[in-house]
């Protein structure tokens, strides 16, 4: 290399224009060209015709032969030279050339050592500058094949495999030793076979090789691409390569380079990565909980199936939003709040309920657990977790804690109504001591003594007695009360009336009545609901005033009315609400609203039985009673009745003289000052009376003498037997006897039971001379129940 070097330089200098020049002036100042004006010898003429071949000057054509020259020491002196003529013997061709005049002598010795000299420092500075750039030439190449050692060490030395092809030829011009690492097919098989990739590609990437060498040779590279190989050993192997297009000075692609990896393992791994993910997917997909995980900004990064089908959202739609998009604010908060805790225990949080809104507005509730997603460092990167939609869970375990409380409220009712029976029937007989006597005393005393007074007020306390004992009764639904079909509407009314004139101007009344409703009940009681009713919802309102809104209409109760009220049946009901915009109440005080003797108000403004009084009516009349009630919302009350399309029964009118008679009456009781009382009141009223304190006695008095009474009163609760067992034992001696049955309460016997066996009357204590004068009358002149009206009894039964 560094000889063709050597004599590329000698070429270029020699191809010069200056080498010429300093060759010529060297040659003429050597001597060679220098003659004299004498006759030069015919063998230095010949030489120098032999040597020169100068043309003559065109101005001296004449110049004699011989080649003389002219002497002195002018310049521009014309020198002729001859020659011999090829062609005739003897004869010369004369040139002639110019030259300066110079002494011989002294031009030949000097000129000689100049010549010397220029020609020696010529060539010691040509060859000296020749050694230079010799010597940096070498350097170059020195460090080039330094350079050329130490990056083709790296290439050998690195693992990917770096190339050069050669466009559109396919040859490659460089192939790094890599190639049998990479490729599995040694470098000599690239450099010796052009496109040498074609031979090894695997069937299935062929297409797509064909394809992008295409779009290679029309100028379109991929950067990088991915494709598998069969290598020497029948393995299939991926190949990770990246591309880089040269471009000629017209940007024709002459060649592309790269480098490529094997890259077998990754691949493998990330198969069995996908089919570990498709393994994973698969199984959360097929559980029936719900299964998310988010990162720590709260957005879902998986989701399984079964969480699209609770929500109603889809898979995409999920991966693209957070928790705060199906949940209220206040949830979400919960949410964040218990991340954070999980985040700084590192511990999995259990049966978290939350409620969601999903896709389509439904709300529902779920259960969840959540846990960590912690990385190889120890740090939480998100969270995972599972759920199930308890939301009928729930459901039902609300319905059952109410159905529960509902039978506890039951019970409770129950066992207060009948304790309440039990004191109403001691407390019953002694208020018909109480009244019997005063009444009695009455009679006897004229009105002019200072004693009457006194009596009257007797009276009338025993009379208030009497009906608190009647509201325990009506509570504990043991009163009976003489029911027929009735118009509300009118009844209502009439109770506004009354309670206008004693509600404050600040209480406005509103109603809304629909006039045709039928039910099958007794005024009094209606009027005692309504009275109640507006009564507390008067006292809600007192000090700020309000409105009492009252409404009544006919309505078809449905599947909601009857999850409420699961006691009612499918039917037409009345629907009284009485609703005002009172202080309204808490869930404590609503849950304990119909509890006798339970009340809010102050000692002294109330009992506490008036909507204990209303629930136990409501309930007789096979209707259903609820309340709805926020603090400073006021309360509604909603009552259900039945409504029925029998003929309405015009109330009687009001009552007149006490009818009398003198018919022989038999009264049984087992308390003596009962007998006196009845005794004394039915004799004051003409009837021939005779009692007995024992059924026993009584019956053995009917059998000895079975038709000298024209009518039996008994109690019902008495030793050795009681009352309907003695009405029985009469009855099978004369069936046509009329018998009375009193009782203060009684859960063996109800005013059905007892007419389904014959009895005429059923009445409750204490009995006012009032209403056992028109009893006694009503039963002496009705006519027997025929056995059809028995029969009808015992079905009601």
């Amino acid at each position: 290399m560094d000889l063709q070097f050597e004599l590329c330089k000698m070429k270029k200098t020699i191809r010069s224009p200056l080498l010429p020049a300093f060759i010529l002036f060297l040659f003429l100042l050597s001597g060679n060209l220098t003659v004299s004006a004498i006759q030069a010898p015919p063998a230095v003429v010949g030489s120098m015709r032999t040597s020169t071949g100068i043309q003559g000057h065109p101005d001296q054509p004449d110049w004699p032969p011989g080649g003389s020259m002219p002497q002195g020491n002018s310049t521009g002196t014309i020198i002729r030279a001859t020659e011999p003529d090829a062609a005739s013997t003897g004869s010369t061709a004369v040139k002639t050339f110019s030259a300066s005049a110079l002494p011989s002598s002294l031009w030949k010795n000097a000129g000689m050592m100049i010549a010397i000299g220029l020609a020696v420092f010529f060539i010691v500075y040509y060859f000296g500058k020749l050694r230079a750039e010799i010597s940096e030439r070498r350097q170059a190449e020195a460090a080039l094949r330094s350079s050329e050692q130490k990056y083709s060490g790296l290439l050998h030395r690195l693992n990917e495999a770096v190339y050069r092809m050669s466009i559109p030829s396919g040859t490659y011009e460089y192939f790094s030793p890599a190639a049998e690492t990479v490729f599995g097919y040694e470098q000599e098989n690239f450099l010796s076979t052009p496109l040498f990739i074609r031979k090894i590609i695997h069937p299935s990437s062929l297409p797509w090789f064909e394809q992008t060498w295409g779009k290679l040779l029309e100028g379109q590279v991929r950067p990088s691409c991915e494709y598998r190989i069969i290598d020497s050993s029948g393995n299939e192997r991926w190949i990770y390569q990246t591309n880089t297009a040269v471009f000629d000075e017209n940007g024709k692609i002459v060649a592309l380079e790269g480098c490529a990896n094997d890259v077998t393992q990754r691949k493998r791994a990330e198969a069995a990565l996908r089919r570990s993910e498709e393994k994973y997917r698969s199984i959360l997909d097929s559980i029936e909980e719900g299964y998310f995980e988010i990162d720590s900004n709260s957005r879902h990064t998986f989701v399984n199936k079964a969480m699209t089908d609770i929500t109603g959202y889809s898979r995409e739609e999920l991966l693209q939003m957070g928790y705060s998009k199906y949940t209220d604010i206040a949830t979400a908060e919960i949410l964040d709040n218990t991340c954070q805790q999980i985040k700084s225990d590192k511990q999995m949080v259990r049966d978290l309920h939350i409620e969601i809104i999903t896709k389509t507005g439904e709300k529902k509730i779920l259960g969840i657990s959540l846990s960590p997603l912690i990385d190889q460092d120890g740090d939480t990167f998100g969270f995972r977790g599972f759920f199930s939609d308890i939301t009928d869970r729930i459901t039902a375990e609300a319905e059952k804690t109410e159905l529960e409380n509902r039978l506890m409220q039951a019970q409770k009712m129950e066992a207060i109504g009948t304790l309440a029976g039990g004191i109403a029937h001691d407390f019953n007989n002694i208020l018909s001591a109480v009244l019997g006597y005063t009444e009695i005393s009455l009679i006897e005393v004229p009105n002019t003594d200072p004693i009457y007074g006194n009596l009257q007020k007797i009276l009338s306390a025993g009379e208030r007695a009497r009906d608190l004992v009647k509201q325990i009764l009506t509570f504990s639904r043991q009163s009976d009360h003489e029911r027929m079909p009735i118009k509300v509407t009118p009844i209502i009314k009439e109770t506004l009336k009354l309670l206008r004139a004693s509600l404050p101007t600040t209480i406005e009344i509103r109603h809304q009545l629909n006039p045709g409703l039928v039910i099958n009940s007794d005024p009094t009681q209606i009027h005692q609901v309504m009275m109640n009713l507006c009564t507390n919802a008067a006292h809600a309102m007192q000090k700020e005033g309000g409105i009492l809104s009252i409404c009544i209409d006919r309505v078809q109760v449905g599947a909601e009315d009857l999850a409420q009220h699961p006691e009612l049946m499918p039917d037409t009901y009345m629907k009284l609400s009485v609703a005002d915009t009172g202080y309204g109440m808490t869930p404590v005080v609503v849950e304990r609203i119909f509890d006798p003797f339970f009340t809010t108000k102050e000692r002294g403004k109330g009992t506490g039985m008036g909507l204990a009084v209303v629930h136990g009516i409501v309930k007789t009349h096979g209707g259903a009673i609820s309340v709805n009630s926020e603090p400073g919302e006021g309360t509604t009350f909603t009552i259900f009745i039945p409504c029925v399309e029998s003929e309405v029964i015009e109330p009687s009118k009001a009552p007149q003289a006490l009818p009398t008679g003198d018919e022989s009456i038999l009264f049984v009781d087992d308390e003596e000052y009962q007998v006196d009382i009845g005794k004394q009141l039915l004799e004051r009223l003409g009837y021939q009376v005779t009692t007995r304190t024992s059924g026993l006695e009584a019956l053995e008095l009917i059998r000895s003498k079975p038709s000298q009474f024209d009518m039996v009163i008994t109690d019902m609760t008495m030793p050795q037997i009681t009352g309907d067992q003695l009405a029985k034992s009469i009855m099978d001696l004369r069936t046509d006897m009329p018998i009375i049955l009193c009782t203060g309460y009684s859960e063996k016997i109800t005013e059905s039971q007892a007419r389904a066996i014959g009895i005429r009357e059923f009445t409750m204590k204490p009995l006012v001379i009032r209403d056992l004068a028109e009893i006694v009358r009503r039963v002496l002149d009705e006519k027997p129940a025929t056995a059809a009206e028995k029969a009808e009894d015992l079905n009601q039964v």
